[in-house]
């Protein structure tokens, strides 16, 4: 048997308890501190509705419409049912079409 600790336990349950601490320290911090991925994440712009790309290009929803149905216009993904765009290409777009 293992010799008696000072908190009243034995030096080999002290041994289990800190491995086990330091274990769950470990484990909480993971959950806590955001991975690199999700960092990366964090750092995509937000992609721009086509009320948003409308309000700062100052033209109707409709033209933004009909702009992808003639494949002109700034460049759209579809995700899902809805249209975004990515505020940087629309910018580029804007400066090339100015």
């Amino acid at each position: 048997m293992g010799q008696t600790s000072s908190r009243g336990g034995t030096d080999d349950a002290d041994r289990r308890v800190g491995y086990l601490s330091k274990c769950l320290a470990e484990s909480i911090s993971e959950l806590v501190e955001p991975t690199n991925v999700q960092r990366q994440v964090v750092s995509i712009d937000r992609l721009w509705s086509v009320e948003e790309v409308s309000t700062y290009l100052g033209v109707p929803v409709k033209t933004l419409y009909q702009w992808k149905w003639r494949g002109a216009g700034p460049p759209v993904r579809k995700i899902g049912r809805h249209l975004r765009y990515d505020p940087a290409a629309v910018k580029r777009w804007v400066t090339r079409a100015a």
